[in-house]
């Protein structure tokens, strides 16, 4: 098959919808279908990436509706030489491809949505109404899609509340690459941060208020007082959030209880989960976390997870059997479950085994996102 797979962004920019549309598209080359990857961030271009092909379009920020020239452009890739057309997300881009696809040439399309309205219901009021409206009209848009797929039950519940056909909404998580389930050198990663016998409390992504990474800094402060030789290791790229975070560890006096690392490798990053004791996710908003690729990762390396019970945390994990579930933004209750979890190391490692044998390879998923496709071509 020609798949067309849809994405505002996407590699090199790293993200959990980048990473998604990134593994998904390797593995189904690997299964022998042509994957062209459709996005934004630069100008128009065509370029081949491990086996995918990349079109860049021009960058559109906010535009709501094509110019001429990129309107033809986009009937150019997203019409005529594909089999399917799979959007990922409502952005205008996405959208903007799914009208043209759907109802212009009348192609198979299967649309992923996700955080779903996250928009609509965003805590903060100018998002909500300069964002809300936008999202609203979206998902009347997308309705005439052949296959709605949602990565948690809490989204699948969300549209069949909003009148989606039941019968074309398929769950289907997203996956973790093979080798995430393969032994890591943990101490490789402690060495070099200078962890020898460090209790560590891990936190992966992006350094930015929505990702709630000031809260684990605050709660830091109470873990560090019952269990002295805690230290939270704090890895991803910064979002206008390190200078604070490094502010508020001195001002509670544990700089040294708090390392930040920035960007780190693949490799890296495995070695990270394989030498941390728990897990923490203390996310604010249901928007940004569709699902958590994080999360499965450190079940990857059967580590304990610590989240916020927000967006679809809260129907993957299963408090107390497989991780801890908080409210989102208490620091003092996300303090009090990462010391339980560093009490009682075999707690921990309980939950973290059970946690891994809820995780999907990628390879699974293209198989079954491929069968779909394939069905909504017959259809």
């Amino acid at each position: 098959m020609k798949i067309a797979q849809v994405v505002s962004s996407f590699y090199p920019n790293i993200g959990g919808i980048e990473n998604a549309v990134y593994f998904l598209s390797k593995e189904l080359v690997k299964l022998g279908h042509e994957v062209h990857v459709i996005t934004l961030n630069g100008k128009t271009t065509h370029k081949t990436f491990n086996g995918i092909h990349v079109h860049r379009l021009k960058h559109l920020i906010h535009q709501p509706f094509l110019t001429q020239k990129q309107f033809d452009i986009a009937c150019m890739y997203g019409c005529k030489k594909f089999d399917v057309i799979h959007i990922h997300s409502t952005e205008p881009i996405c959208l903007q491809e799914y009208l043209i696809s759907k109802y212009l040439e009348g192609k198979p399309t299967v649309v992923t949505l996700f955080s779903i309205g996250g928009w609509i219901h965003h805590p903060r009021l100018p998002i909500r109404i300069t964002a809300g409206p936008y999202e609203r009209i979206a998902l009347r848009l997308v309705k005439g899609a052949n296959v709605f797929h949602v990565k948690n039950e809490r989204d699948k519940e969300i549209l069949i509340k909003l009148g989606f056909d039941a019968s074309r909404i398929l769950l289907i998580p997203d996956g973790v690459p093979k080798y995430a389930l393969g032994h890591f050198n943990g101490n490789t990663f402690r060495r070099k941060h200078r962890l020898k016998n460090k209790k560590i409390v891990l936190y992966i992504g992006r350094l930015h208020h929505a990702k709630g990474v000031h809260i684990l800094v605050n709660a830091m402060s109470k873990v560090v007082k019952c269990i002295p030789d805690s230290v939270a290791v704090i890895v991803g790229k910064d979002v206008n959030m390190k200078s604070k975070l490094i502010s508020t560890a001195n001002s509670l006096g544990i700089q040294d209880n708090i390392i930040i690392t920035g960007y780190i490798s693949e490799i890296e990053k495995f070695q990270a989960y394989s030498a941390c004791d728990v897990f923490a996710l203390p996310s604010l908003y249901d928007l940004v976390e569709a699902y958590s690729i994080v999360m499965s990762e450190a079940w990857a390396q059967s580590k304990p997870v610590v989240a916020s019970a927000i967006g679809a945390i809260p129907k993957r994990i299963q408090h107390q059997v497989d991780g801890l579930l908080v409210p989102a933004g208490n620091s003092v209750m996300l303090a009090e479950a990462i010391i339980e979890i560093l009490r009682k190391p075999e707690k921990g490692k309980s939950m973290g085994e059970k946690g891994r044998k809820k995780v999907t390879l990628w390879f699974d998923v293209a198989r079954t996102i491929e069968k779909v496709y394939n069905n909504a071509k017959r259809n």
